[in-house]
């Protein structure tokens, strides 16, 4: 068994891995041939630019799925990049917070809501 999910293997009873290492640019120092990537189940880009989503795309090996952020650092995803992903088999994922006293995702993320609203309508059911 893996070193990493061996470590896991009393905490994880699913047995399914996704770590999510800070993938700032695509072939980054720390972490070409990290053991973190080669035994992920999953690959998630939290910073997800182009060229880190075909990097990984390029490095997952059989059965690792690949998953980007439609809305992070860089901003949202426009429609046409979730659609773009999404054909090229990768996992969408994307998470909000809400903002006291209503717990309300803050003023700042409504347009890019309306975008991730427009590129899952794109992508379909």
């Amino acid at each position: 068994m893996e070193v990493i999910k061996m470590m896991m293997f009393d905490l994880n009873w699913s047995k399914t891995t996704c770590f999510t290492p800070p993938y700032w640019g695509p072939a980054d120092p720390q972490w070409v041939d990290h053991p973190m990537l080669a035994q992920s189940d999953m690959l998630l880009a939290e910073f997800s630019s182009e060229e880190t989503m075909a990097w990984l795309l390029g490095l997952r090996r059989p059965g690792q799925r690949v998953m980007g952020t439609v809305m992070n650092v860089h901003g949202p995803m426009s429609p046409e990049e979730m659609l773009k992903w999404a054909q090229r088999g990768c996992d969408l994922s994307g998470y909000l917070w809400g903002t006291p006293p209503v717990f309300a995702p803050h003023p700042a993320h409504v347009a890019g809501m309306e975008a991730v609203r427009r590129g899952f309508a794109l992508i379909g059911p």
